[in-house]
């Protein structure tokens, strides 16, 4: 950028500066998207473990089996806090993105969305996309917290009745 603006909606000044924070934006979306699909894998691992976890393990771990599922809702934990400051830059860039956009080539991004009375309004809004991400990644959490009471209440009282006391 040349200068700094004290006004949200002059974000940059030329066609250079729109290119780099595209790119930048287009970095960041590919980023959320692998950090999103990397955090599920990991739960999805740590959460099946006791379920296909042989009879010599489950009789070794007992019920240390049901830490893995705790692991998976610290790992969804981490990885929400490491997202948010991901989806704040990317918000960011895109809203910037498209006031240059606006002022430019005057594409308004503003009047169509009815939550926008102005397009100070569209710049202090989060992203649909933002809150996509939050609510899916509630629901992993959600599930996750689920699965560790099914694991807890329903599967290892049932397992240690024929896995860990049988000889």
């Amino acid at each position: 950028m040349n200068e700094k603006s004290t006004n949200p909606i002059e974000v940059f000044w030329g066609l250079e500066d729109a290119k780099f924070m595209w790119d930048e934006y287009k970095y960041r979306h590919e980023h959320i998207w692998k950090l999103i699909f990397q955090i599920t894998t990991a739960v999805i691992a740590v959460s099946i473990v006791p379920y296909i976890s042989g009879d010599s393990i489950i009789k070794t771990l007992k019920w240390f089996i049901s830490v893995l599922p705790f692991i998976g809702a610290g790992i969804i934990v981490f990885g929400w806090s490491r997202l948010s400051k991901e989806i704040c830059a990317m918000d960011e860039l895109k809203k910037r993105h498209r006031a240059f956009q606006n002022v430019k080539y005057h594409i308004d991004h503003y009047t169509n969305d009815k939550k926008n009375k102005t397009p100070e309004d569209f710049m202090k809004r989060k992203s649909s996309f933002s809150f996509h991400v939050e609510l899916y990644l509630g629901s992993l959490f959600v599930l996750c917290v689920l699965n560790i009471f099914v694991i807890i209440f329903v599967w290892l009282p049932e397992v240690s009745k024929t896995v860990i006391v049988s000889k």
